[in-house]
């Protein structure tokens, strides 16, 4: 079996410590590879041109190759959901990673295979407010982020 290739993106950059949504993005990516998914180094903002053009490609290239292939991240912006329909649209796995409760609207709720949240009450909050079914994946938390490497006092 192939190993599923994941291409994480986001209009924010992934692990960006003022970013609550971008560090669980990074602690669920980082657990997801420890788990076999070729993560690889995408872990990139969808601003820059490069970047866009990387995104596009992962996407383009999937047509007809048998590639086990998912697209997730989170956002609203034109360009993120013109690439999810994209990528939909060419069969690969679209994965709408939701951390808040910003959404007011999901223009096209039916580009995504599935629409995750971190918790039951996030999942009730979006199936009530846009009729949104969600999956609830918990934010993982990776240890050596959050634990002292020295305790003080002792």
């Amino acid at each position: 079996m192939r190993t599923p290739e994941l291409f994480y993106i986001s209009s924010k950059l992934i692990g960006d410590p003022t970013s609550g949504a971008a560090i669980a993005a990074a602690d669920l990516l980082r657990g997801l590879s420890n788990q076999g998914f070729a993560v690889g180094p995408n872990l990139h903002e969808a601003t820059p041109e490069s970047t866009r053009a990387e995104a596009r490609e992962f996407v383009g290239t999937a047509r007809g190759n048998g590639s086990r292939r998912i697209l997730m991240g989170y956002g609203n912006e034109t360009f993120l959901l013109d690439l999810f329909a994209e990528a939909h649209r060419n069969g690969i796995v679209t994965i709408l990673h939701i951390h808040n409760f910003y959404y007011r609207s999901i223009p096209s709720p039916d580009i995504f295979d599935h629409i995750i949240v971190p918790s039951r009450y996030a999942a009730d909050y979006y199936r009530d407010a846009l009729g949104l079914e969600c999956h609830v994946l918990p934010n993982l938390i990776d240890p050596a982020r959050v634990v002292p490497s020295e305790r003080s006092p002792t």
